[in-house]
């Protein structure tokens, strides 16, 4: 009895479901068409229209970005250093050169000038130093100006040439004769010089440049007014 009562209240749920679906799939429900209405109204992804304005997705120019003040400031300052840098390096350069070349001194000039220093020495006790420096700045001059042997050559090397120079008179050439034997007694004898013996050998000395130079003068007027 009881299994009979259980399987009729089974039945009569399972008959309950079944009026309940066809009453919401007839046609002429309002619960049916409405719910087809709403299932249909429902937006459809297939649908989607694409925009026809697409420069929204066109890529951006760069943007320059604004430079500090400060990176200009430093940036200006790096580059006049580095030019007050070459500036300053161009202009030692050129001072280092000039100090470099050397500058052609007239014979002449140089003479007078080695004399003066020979003169300084004159009231050593020992006459040989005076006696040298003398001897040296007559010999220098006549090798630069008549290329006479150099100063390191002997006396008797300086005189065998001495006749040869078409420059110098033979009263010049007896002047330098004479200097150079009384330098040579003054630089290797026991003969001494006292001071009034070298005011007169450096007087000779200066004589001889004087003299030498103003024959050379001579002698270019005369070559200058013969080519003319």
């Amino acid at each position: 009895m009881k299994n009979v009562l259980q399987f009729l209240v089974f039945y009569a749920c399972v008959s309950f479901c079944r009026a309940d679906d066809a009453f919401i799939a007839s046609p002429g429900n309002d619960t049916s068409t409405a719910l087809t209405q709403s299932i249909d109204t429902q937006p459809q992804l297939t649908n989607i229209q694409e925009p026809t304005d697409l420069s929204i997705f066109d890529i951006r120019p760069a943007v320059k970005l604004p430079v500090a003040l400060w990176i200009k400031i430093i940036s200006g300052l790096l580059i006049l250093s580095l030019l007050i840098g070459l500036c300053l390096y161009i202009i030692k350069r050129r001072k280092q050169a000039q100090k470099q070349t050397v500058v052609a001194i007239d014979p002449y000039d140089k003479a007078l000038e080695n004399l003066t220093k020979a003169y300084a020495l004159i009231q050593n006790l020992d006459q040989r130093p005076f006696a040298f420096a003398t001897n040296d700045a007559v010999r220098q001059y006549l090798s630069q100006v008549f290329n006479l042997p150099a100063p390191e050559c002997t006396t008797e090397e300086v005189l065998e040439k001495l006749p040869q120079i078409n420059t110098l008179n033979d009263e010049t050439k007896g002047q330098i004769t004479r200097f150079l034997i009384e330098c040579d007694l003054a630089k290797f004898t026991q003969q001494k010089f006292n001071t009034d013996a070298r005011l007169k050998l450096h007087a000779q000395a200066k004589d001889i440049v004087e003299a030498s130079d103003k024959l050379i003068h001579v002698k270019t007027k005369l070559s200058t007014s013969s080519e003319q």
